[in-house]
Formats: C-alpha cells, sequence, structure tokens
C-alpha cells in the first residue's frame, strides 16, 4: 500500500495543475490506459510465477504514479459531467460513496476471487475490467474541451534571480 499510496500522494498535486491545464477526459482516458497496461504487466509477472518482491512494488510505484494523475481527472471531470450544476453536490456526493464503497467491497470480492479462482485469474480479470472503464469513457458525449488561453504558468512572472 505505501509503494502507491506514497507517489499518488506526492504527484496528485501535480496532477490537478496538469488536469487544470489540459483536457481532463484525455488525461482520464490516458491515466485509464496506463492502468490496463499496469494490470497486465502484474498479471503477466505473477503468471510467469517467477517474480521478486521488488517487481511487484515497482509495479505498485507505477500504478500510484498513474493515480496521482487519475484521481484529479476523474473527480474534476464530475462537474462537466453535470449539465444541470444545482445537481452538482448530489453528483460529487454520489461519486464519492462510490469511490468509498468500492474500497470497502473491493477488497472482499478479490479475496474471494483470489481463494477460489487463484491470484493469476483474479489480476487478470482486474486488467480486463479496465475494457469497460476505457469503453464507458470512450461513449461518454462531453461538451467539447476548449482550453483557457488565461492560464498562465505561476512562475512565468517570477522575479528573475529570485529564489522565493
Amino acid at each position: 500500500m505505501f509503494a502507491t499510496l506514497f507517489p499518488s500522494a506526492l504527484l496528485t498535486p501535480f496532477g490537478g495543475v496538469f488536469s487544470d491545464r489540459y483536457n481532463r477526459y484525455r488525461v482520464l482516458l490516458l491515466t485509464q490506459v496506463l492502468s490496463m497496461v499496469q494490470a497486465i504487466l502484474l498479471t503477466v509477472v505473477v503468471f510467469l510465477k517467477d517474480y521478486a518482491v521488488w517487481e511487484i512494488i515497482l509495479l505498485s510505484v507505477v500504478l500510484g504514479m498513474i493515480n496521482g494523475f487519475d484521481v484529479p481527472a476523474r473527480q474534476s471531470l464530475v462537474y462537466e459531467m453535470v449539465d444541470d450544476k444545482k445537481d452538482l453536490p448530489n453528483a460529487v456526493a454520489l461519486n464519492s460513496s462510490m469511490v468509498n464503497l468500492s474500497k470497502l467491497i473491493g477488497p472482499a470480492i478479490a479475496g474471494l476471487a483470489i481463494e477460489k479462482l487463484g491470484e493469476v485469474v483474479c489480476f487478470g480479470l482486474n486488467a480486463v475490467s479496465f475494457i469497460a472503464v476505457i469503453s464507458s469513457l470512450l461513449l461518454m458525449k462531453l461538451p467539447t474541451y476548449v482550453p483557457n488561453p488565461t492560464r498562465k504558468i505561476f512562475w512565468a512572472n517570477w522575479p528573475k534571480g529570485s529564489f522565493m
């Protein structure tokens, strides 16, 4: 968990800035594809049964780095998905409930799946599950992305030769 959460905690502020400056939808689509690649690599490593702990930790770090950009993009995309902005608090609450419920139920289902089906099948199902997520993202109808030309890099007006 540390190998996944620490890089995510470090990169989330940068992921938030990245999601504000670029098309959130495309950022989310890219992070989901990268997450699927990471899940496939994890499945292959476990399938080959000749792995070291460092390989699992490295793949966990990669997932944490991806999540550092995925979470801000996903959370900020909720705003764009809601047509009537007075429904936004309900949409945010529903999104938060679903995320927390998946954190509660997901490990229990994974534990049962590992017990009944084995690790390789469980990791493989996780990798395959990204197909549904990516397909859903591709089927979404969002307003046309319009870049905000007024956004500037915060250090662009920084006085030259000063550190603070």
